[in-house]
């Protein structure tokens, strides 16, 4: 006899869709989810309706695209305080 564990798991299966069945746009759509989430905007945590081994992926590059995000503002902010210096005659 199975397991209620392992018959959940098998319904799970057939029923949530899989990370890699997904589209572009419906992937893109869940990751930017997860970024606004991780930003602060909304109030609650989404649920991506995804299998649940599948919706560490989302947030894992959700994460990643944030630090990427952040990296390139303070690349920018740098870069523009260096312009501005310069116009200003500052060395």
């Amino acid at each position: 006899m199975k397991r209620a564990s392992a018959i959940i798991r098998e319904l799970m299966d057939q029923v949530l869709p899989r990370w890699d069945d997904l589209d572009t746009d419906h992937k893109s759509l869940l990751v930017h989810q997860a970024q606004l989430y991780l930003r602060g905007i909304g109030e609650a945590k989404p649920q991506f309706g995804l299998h649940p081994d599948d919706d560490k992926i989302v947030w894992d590059m959700a994460e990643r695209a944030e630090l990427d995000r952040d990296w390139i503002e303070d690349r920018l902010s740098f870069i523009a305080s260096n312009l501005i210096g310069e116009i200003n005659g500052e060395s």
